[in-house]
């Protein structure tokens, strides 16, 4: 796993859009470094989608660096975070920081801090791992054992409240799971249990089940991770409703008689949704009540809804037509 990290991380700094951006920036490159899912990514030797890079330093700093550059990039300072548009890529920055949360599933009060700190506020080990490289010498970090965990299949929380303080990242393990066919830990217990209660999930703020879940609908395992949530018990708490065998047979039916829409788009969770409520009509009331969903995404849904029920042509009612239940 190590020797697919380094040569990872040498590709992906010998890259295009990083060479072209550290000629415009001045700062001191030794300390910024990969982060999160694409050091992952590299251990397993599978292809990633992002290129997450973390700055062990001051944010002003950065900013300035940036600016200075006058280059195009999109600048967050109350999460430490920013995007530069070099190469024709979009790349993400974020300095080191902690996170604590005021309520489990809200939004964090975000605080710069150290390295150390930063891989203690992230969701599971095999994400809290960053690679620093200088010419041809690559450092990896791995505090927490990513690299132990990922060798053994475990998906294991950073910490045992770190589950609590987040329900989102539980249906975040489900996509990992189902993805790269690791078995949860002891760890997940407290949360699984804390889980089977509605009231678990209705701390978390506008719109991030239903992000996740979009997410989650991208998956080529998506079906795997559905059912995974139905497996730990905390599906009818999720969901409003407990998810049968039907439901997944038809997501998977769907899934092998077409190709998957665009990941980013949302799409392939409005298809779920559909397939969902077609057969569990309280499904969706459940996500306009329950989930604080953003109203753009609900009247997306609405609207597909409509052209499902009056037979009007669409890609996506096509997809969704053959499913009712019989």
């Amino acid at each position: 796993m190590r020797a697919r990290i380094k040569a990872g991380a040498l590709t992906a700094w010998r890259s295009a859009p990083l060479a072209s951006l550290r000629q415009k920036i001045q700062i001191d490159w030794q300390r910024l470094g990969f982060v999160g899912g694409c050091v992952r990514d590299w251990a397993l030797n599978v292809k990633g989608k992002d290129m997450d890079l973390v700055w062990a330093g001051d944010f002003a700093e950065l900013r300035q660096a940036v600016e200075s550059a006058q280059i195009s990039a999109r600048i967050r300072p109350q999460y430490l975070t920013l995007t530069c548009h070099a190469g024709g890529h979009n790349i993400d920055i974020a300095a080191t920081r902690q996170d604590r949360y005021p309520k489990p599933g809200g939004l964090p009060e975000i605080a710069a801090a150290s390295l150390g700190a930063d891989f203690h506020r992230r969701d599971f080990t095999a994400n809290a791992m960053a690679v620093f490289v200088q010419d041809d010498l690559v450092t990896l970090h791995d505090p927490t054992e990513g690299l132990a965990d990922m060798a053994q299949a475990r998906l294991q929380p950073i910490a045992s409240e770190t589950l609590l303080e987040d329900p989102v990242r539980i249906v975040r393990g489900a996509r990992y799971a189902a993805r790269f066919g690791w078995q949860i830990t002891a760890s997940w217990q407290a949360a699984l249990a804390a889980a089977t209660a509605p009231e678990f999930w209705q701390s978390v703020a506008p719109g991030r089940i239903w992000r996740e879940l979009q997410l989650l609908s991208d998956e080529t395992a998506a079906v795997m991770a559905f059912s995974l949530l139905s497996s730990w018990k905390i599906d009818h708490a999720l969901f409003g409703v407990s998810l049968q065998a039907g439901e997944f047979a038809a997501l998977a039916a769907w899934r092998s008689h077409g190709q998957l829409e665009k990941s980013g788009t949302g799409k392939n969770w409005l298809v779920d949704l559909a397939i969902l409520n077609l057969r569990q009509p309280e499904l969706f009331r459940h996500a306009e009540t329950a989930w604080q969903s953003p109203d753009s995404e609900l009247q997306r849904f609405r609207k597909l809804w409509r052209k499902l029920e009056r037979g009007l042509p669409d890609p996506l009612v096509d997809k969704i037509a053959g499913f009712r239940l019989k």
